[in-house]
């Protein structure tokens, strides 16, 4: 197996190095500030799919039924206005996606491309699928023009639809958006979609200059021993090339035993062609998924959990560095676990657990309760790479997956979706590794937006904004196992770690009366010590609001 080299480690913690500013003093103090908008005028019945800041006073929501995880059908996309500073509402303004004696658009996105609010939509006949996009105003006080035609595809789509549409499933899979370092280019790539015809899968990739020009566009088609393929992660650099992620989920594979039902692949994408490359990793190693980042030399790094076949062992973390200019990707340096905790430990003791639960439940419930649960998209892997003042960089794992509960006697399917402990790696910019800390903690909802970790670090130090319990600190703080049930009454709270890997946390959206909750995908940044996040009333139902979180640094004369 490869393992770490010191020259290329320097590389990366000079690449970091320019993204932080000078190292804290030591008397500096941190507070955290989180509110969450508490305007009553706003219709926030649909869950927002796209934050941007508009503008210098303004944050902007586009809010869509067709992406939403519960099953809207007579509502239409919406953009929210909201008030930057004090979260207040503003206004409201309807796409109108409906083209003159054409047929209907379907909106995509709304992105901030050069430097102004702009909405991505797609339509098309039986023939080809058409790329559109609209400059909004950033005040939302007067229509748009029309859509602008970009370009289009050749192709027959049949699009993959949601097989749970309730609580969990969009009625739909949108379209993504990724920009350059400098934001001059936009690449916009589809889903996997299918062919009406010969049902051949293909993703379909589009690269646009901050003129509107499309520089180029591609069909990468995919082959057919693949069940289903999932866009992990895209980067596109100042020069126009896109890098793409993926998993590949094998046919007729089942998870038993040694048997890997997927494999990893990247594709380099540019003008001229598109280079499939896989990860050199000696046999009987594999990595289960991976995030890619964009740094200021030109090249992507790219960040996972690697693992062997044999037992499914997850071993540690990899990174690995691709650069336009070259065909293949350099040779994996390798971080192997270490420190406290195991995340198959983790996953493990929650099976454990979790299976003593179910088996008791059974016993008690009649036969028409009874319920077999399949546990699907496991995804044990790392969700952030962060930087740190003197070169080094912070990881983050977490340990989640998904599972579809069958009613034995109603047939009636419930998909529920699991996080759990997050590990937190802290290393030195010569690769050595500072510490390691594992938080234990579990959530279970029928969403896939609630319950996710969302990482940031200010001041050297790293944070995690996730739910936690008073149950669960107080198991923490006995050393007990936790397992999902032990979630109770969860509320948000976020964790800070210290130099030693030490940790404290602190409650937030939580008062005597009222608790409220950060959820959504990320956290999006609109300023240099400032977020906007997506917050919600209830953990079923409810209104779905910005929330802002301020880092505010206070130093001691």
């Amino acid at each position: 197996m490869f393992h770490f080299r010191t020259t290329l480690f320097a590389l990366l913690a000079t690449t970091f190095s320019l993204h932080v500013a000078a190292q804290p003093a030591a008397t500096d103090k941190v507070k955290v500030k989180v509110r969450i908008s508490g305007d009553q005028d706003a219709d926030a019945r649909i869950m927002p799919y796209s934050i941007i800041r508009s503008s210098p006073t303004s944050i902007m929501m586009l809010r869509s039924p067709e992406f939403d995880v519960r099953a809207f059908t007579k509502l239409t996309p919406r953009l929210d206005l909201y008030d930057r500073e004090k979260l207040t509402y503003i206004r409201s303004m309807e796409p109108v996606m409906q083209r003159l004696h054409q047929e209907k658009l379907l909106l995509e996105d709304l992105v901030l491309f050069n430097k102004k609010p702009m909405l991505v939509a797609r339509g098309g006949g039986d023939q080809e699928v058409v790329l559109y996009t609209q400059y909004v105003d950033p005040h939302l006080t007067k229509q748009p023009p029309a859509f602008d035609r970009l370009c289009s595809f050749p192709v027959q789509v049949k699009e993959h639809r949601a097989v749970i549409v309730q609580a969990g499933s969009a009625t739909r899979e949108p379209w993504y958006t990724a920009f350059s370092p400098d934001s001059t280019r936009m690449l916009i790539h589809s889903p996997e979609l299918k062919d009406t015809d010969d049902g051949g899968a293909f993703i379909l990739l589009a690269m646009v200059n901050k003129d509107l020009t499309v520089e180029w566009q591609h069909i990468l088609r995919l082959s057919d021993k693949y069940n289903r393929t999932e866009a992990l992660d895209v980067e596109i650099d100042n020069n126009g090339t896109a890098f793409l992620l993926v998993k590949n989920r094998f046919k007729g594979r089942e998870i038993k035993g040694d048997i890997v039902n997927f494999e990893v692949m990247l594709h380099k994408v540019n003008a001229n062609d598109i280079t499939e490359t896989p990860f050199p990793f000696d046999a009987g190693y594999y990595p289960t998924g991976g995030i890619l980042q964009t740094l200021t030399d030109g090249r992507v790094a790219c960040v996972g959990i690697y693992a062997q076949v044999e037992g499914r062992k997850l071993l540690g973390n990899f990174i690995a560095f691709l650069h336009a200019d070259s065909a293949s990707m350099g040779f994996p340096q390798l971080m192997p676990f270490s420190g406290e905790g195991d995340l198959n430990e983790e996953l493990a003791e929650e099976e454990v657990v979790n299976e003593k639960e179910e088996k008791k439940e059974e016993e008690d419930a009649t036969k028409a309760e009874q319920k077999d649960k399949k546990r699907m998209n496991a995804n044990t892997d790392v969700i952030a790479i962060l930087p740190r003042v003197n070169g080094g960089f912070y990881l983050v794992n977490e340990v989640n997956y998904s599972a579809v509960y069958t009613n034995m006697q109603s047939g009636r399917r419930d998909q529920r979706f699991y996080h759990g402990p997050v590990q937190a790696r802290c290393f030195e910019k010569d690769g050595t590794e500072k510490w390691s800390t594992i938080f234990r903690r579990w959530t279970v909802s029928g969403s896939p937006i609630l319950g996710r970790v969302f990482p940031a670090e200010f001041n050297d130090q790293l944070y995690l904004f996730l739910w936690d319990s008073e149950e669960m600190a107080e198991r923490r703080k006995e050393g007990l196992r936790i397992a999902p049930k032990h979630a109770g009454s969860p509320y948000s709270a976020y964790t800070v770690f210290d130099e030693k890997g030490g940790y404290r946390t602190k409650a937030v959206l939580k008062n005597d009366s009222d608790e409220d909750f950060i959820s959504g995908w990320n956290l999006v940044r609109t300023g240099r010590d400032e977020y906007i996040a997506l917050g919600t009333e209830k953990l079923v139902s409810g209104k779905f609001l910005p929330v802002r979180i301020d880092f505010i640094k206070e130093t001691k004369k």
